[in-house]
């Protein structure tokens, strides 16, 4: 698949880092930035359940503890982004996906999804 337009690449560690401050912006905006960071070559970042509620949720800055986020916020936060074009249509609190004209791997990384049963398309070079 040939892509056009100019391309450039993330550092994922740094991004990671990044999205988790809440000063990074806004929920979807973080959660776009974190998809960039754990995306594997086909573009889905799986998370275990609560995983998301806690990443958007709030530090009790007395006690350290994290409040999870209502999973609403969650869902609207990847409902805005999927009106924005950041999330494919199949996204959710599960496994977060980016459209394939947006985003692109190579090097390491996982070419499946558990959560979407999806996997990487075996193609054999023609001769």
């Amino acid at each position: 698949m040939r892509f056009a337009g100019p391309w450039g690449a993330v550092h994922q560690t740094e991004l990671r880092r990044i999205a988790r401050s809440p000063d990074a912006g806004p929920g979807h905006m973080r959660l776009f930035m974190l998809a960039l960071a754990e995306a594997n070559q086909i573009g889905h970042a799986e998370f275990a359940p609560n995983v998301l509620r806690e990443f958007l949720g709030t530090v009790n800055k007395a006690s350290g503890r994290v409040k999870l986020s209502a999973a609403s916020t969650v869902s609207d936060a990847i409902d805005k982004a999927k009106r924005l074009g950041m999330f494919h249509e199949d996204s959710c609190a599960r496994c977060l996906v980016l459209p394939r004209e947006l985003f692109q791997k190579a090097g390491r990384g996982t070419g499946s999804c558990t959560y979407h049963e999806a996997r990487t398309r075996q193609i054999r070079p023609t001769v």
